[in-house]
């Protein structure tokens, strides 16, 4: 795989980006429907462009320079004096570390001016083991519905406690 990490400006990125985001709804805590067309213009020219929201897209670019596929995204969305983290995968490249790629990278953007960066995330995902992997710990959870959703906080230098050992070891199993 080629990749490359570029930040969202153009109306053809952010038309993209709900591309992927919609291939991974399931996985979204918040707003979990299909977005439309329309309702991402409204995103675009609301959040994207006033820049209440940073979005970036993955892209692999093995076969083609001249065709790039977008198959991740990140976003940071600044509330209450932190950052709040959101990453999706299409499904053909899961299972390849991209994750914890896309974990890093937009953590890494949260963290550029010193704020603190946040995420929250259903019980099942198996994108917890990379965001744990890269620092995040639980700081306490809701229930949605019928699901449990975590809420983690990224430490820069941090030890493993127990709960996240056996979370990890959790999902080394269920990925066996």
């Amino acid at each position: 795989m080629k990749l490359s990490f570029v930040r969202v400006e153009t109306w053809f990125q952010a038309f993209q980006l709900m591309g992927i985001r919609n291939e991974c709804r399931e996985g979204m805590t918040h707003h979990s429907d299909e977005i439309t067309p329309e309702q991402q213009e409204k995103f675009w020219k609301e959040r994207i462009l006033t820049g209440l929201v940073e979005c970036y897209l993955l892209y692999n670019s093995e076969y083609s320079t001249d065709e790039v596929v977008p198959i991740g995204f990140g976003l940071l969305r600044w509330e209450e004096n932190k950052y709040w983290m959101t990453i999706g995968v299409a499904r053909a490249y899961r299972g390849k570390h991209l994750s914890r790629l896309l974990t890093s990278l937009i953590t890494a953007m949260g963290h550029r001016e010193g704020a603190e960066v946040w995420l929250d995330v259903y019980d099942k995902n198996l994108a917890i083991s990379s965001y744990i992997k890269e620092g995040y710990q639980f700081i306490n959870s809701y229930i949605k519905g019928d699901r449990k959703v975590w809420v983690m906080r990224h430490e820069k230098k941090r030890i493993l406690n127990p709960k996240e050992a056996f979370v990890l070891e959790e999902m080394k199993e269920k990925v066996k």
